[in-house]
């Protein structure tokens, strides 16, 4: 799984440059592995891909990002992909303002 990290300088930028235009809208294409992994050891019990998303990263977001300005717009499972390569398949989409 590809990882990309950001400076939050970055979207401070960003969110200046685009706050005239309105709200921004981050598209998340998500694809859970059967049973989570974790690059470090873990003492949490094994779960699935779609659990630890749900179930642990998602509440560790809200945490981090309380007092920031987003919301949750959207969530929802892929059906079909009309742009994208061969062969790629997307269990969720998640869309946050």
């Amino acid at each position: 799984m590809t990882k990309i990290e950001y400076e939050k300088a970055a979207i401070e930028t960003a969110a200046k440059a685009l706050a005239v235009a309105g709200p921004v809208y981050m598209v998340n294409m998500v694809r859970y592995r059967e049973m989570a992994a974790y690059e470090v050891a873990s003492d949490l019990p094994a779960c699935s891909g779609r659990e630890a998303y749900f179930q642990r990263y998602a509440p560790a977001f809200n945490t981090v990002a309380q007092g920031e300005d987003f919301s949750v717009f959207w969530v929802g499972n892929v059906r079909g992909v009309l742009v994208g390569q061969d062969g790629e398949a997307w269990d969720d989409i998640v869309i946050v303002r």
